[in-house]
């Protein structure tokens, strides 16, 4: 009787473990990083070029401090508006080079953020456009400034 109860128990175990396997195969499929719907909006911004990446540093990337970026959205489509100036890593973008640009030159570049449009987290970003511009542009670092609804509601 001992080996009969166990292969009983042994039997609807594995019975158990087929009907889950059954109910997950049933279920929708997470949806793949193609699938996700995004939104797609384009920052302009000047700064200073603060690393170039090397061949000799694997990790060194392209950075840039730059001016702040009072319309930028943390989050999609409603999310805290304003980004403080900040020295920022940026992933060049198809099509975009950075050969011959140095470190310290001042440049205006726009950057194209990837919203996933339905949590509204920022999925990725990239340079999508690099200018080099004058050396004695003169650049404003600091805060966004602090904007109240009624002065938004007040503006034209």
């Amino acid at each position: 009787m001992t080996i009969r109860l166990q292969r009983l128990r042994a039997a609807g175990a594995l019975v158990s473990v087929a009907a889950l396997l059954l109910v997950a195969s049933c279920s929708e499929p997470a949806p793949s990083q193609e699938d996700i719907a995004v939104e797609r909006v384009v920052y302009s911004v000047r700064g200073q070029i603060t690393q170039l990446p090397s061949d000799d540093s694997p990790a060194s990337e392209f950075r840039v401090y730059h001016e702040p970026i009072p319309e930028f959205l943390a989050t999609w489509p409603d999310g805290p508006a304003g980004m403080n100036s900040m020295d920022m890593p940026f992933a060049i973008g198809d099509g975009v080079s950075i050969a011959g640009y140095e470190r310290g030159q001042i440049v205006r570049l726009e950057f194209e953020v990837e919203y996933d449009a339905t949590s509204g987290a920022i999925r990725d970003y990239a340079v999508t456009n690099l200018e080099l511009l004058d050396p004695s542009t003169e650049l404003v670092f600091g805060k966004v400034e602090e904007r109240s609804k009624a002065d938004d509601a007040a503006s034209p």
